[in-house]
């Protein structure tokens, strides 16, 4: 049991390590939030199921299709709608409540076209396995190996390349950065195409670990955000390492006797976690202290 749940645990925490990591990304060079991300994930997992059962695409060319939309749509929901909302001076607050209803208008369209019915992906039944220690069936394995390799290539993205170096800069001091020759429309459409694409990739994790619905997104919303807030809104390493304890935490909790009878408390108990840990260290596992002057 122990170890079951540990593999869940593992496999969940890569998920919304892979959501949490993109909010926070596009929050750091936009100092705004995507309440449609989690949405995204499910859009490139409906993709994926309807390519590869409906079509008959073979599986891999379905799911590189899924995320390429995925990565489409972050780039045209920025591009048309918040990007041109933030040019005309439109608060935070504004931009996040359109993103609010793209979320509802990406989730009942999914409704409408799919209906309320689950998907699954046209793979064969799966077992749990022992699989380098852990029980965990083959697609779970393979959803945590694309998850860490996302990440860990985004990362070294980021840190590597000339262009993700330019958003860390963008991020770190948006005015300094474009003085220094950053092109902040061509960054910021370069961050959303990014943090879409993990989306996209974690949508794949879940269509490859469970049936898809078409709220299935929506209701990880909060899992995201707390994990992005623990490791440290804006970081993207912060975000990924907060995501994963948030998620592993969340699994972890169906050991205790009560929250095993009553699921829907799991992730009460990882917020507790987020709340201790922010106690101690209020700017998350990641972050900086701000200087108040």
């Amino acid at each position: 049991m122990v170890i079951e749940q540990l593999s869940n645990g593992i496999l969940f925490g890569v998920i919304i390590a892979l959501l949490a990591s993109g909010v926070s990304l596009i929050f750091s060079v936009t100092r705004t939030f995507n309440f449609a991300h989690g949405d995204m994930a499910t859009i490139g997992a409906t993709l994926a199921v309807a390519l590869t059962s409906v079509v008959a695409l073979p599986l891999p060319l379905g799911v590189a299709i899924g995320i390429a939309v995925v990565i489409l749509v972050g780039i045209c929901l920025n591009g048309l709608v918040l990007a041109p909302l933030a040019r005309r001076g439109s608060t935070p607050t504004t931009i996040l409540v359109v993103s609010l209803g793209f979320s509802m208008i990406f989730r009942y369209l999914l409704l409408g076209i799919v209906g309320p019915s689950p998907l699954r992906l046209p793979i064969p039944p799966q077992q749990v396995q022992p699989i380098l220690g852990l029980q965990i069936t083959p697609a779970g394995a393979i959803a945590v190996a694309i998850g860490v390799i996302a990440l860990v290539g985004a990362g070294l993205f980021l840190s590597r390349t000339w262009r993700g170096r330019a958003i860390i800069a963008l991020a770190s001091n948006g005015p300094l950065a474009e003085v220094s020759g950053v092109n902040r429309a061509r960054t910021i459409r370069l961050t959303w195409g990014i943090a879409a694409g993990l989306a996209g990739v974690g949508g794949l994790a879940l269509a490859l670990t469970q049936l898809v619905y078409w709220d299935m997104g929506f209701q990880l919303l909060l899992y995201l955000f707390a994990g992005a807030i623990l490791g440290g809104l804006g970081t993207f390493v912060g975000a990924a390492v907060g995501g994963f304890v948030i998620g592993f935490v969340s699994q972890m909790a169906m050991l205790i006797p009560y929250v095993s009878e009553h699921a829907d408390l799991r992730i009460a108990v990882a917020l507790i976690a987020m709340i201790v840990i922010l106690l101690v260290r209020p700017q998350g596992i990641f972050g900086r202290k701000a200087r108040v002057s």
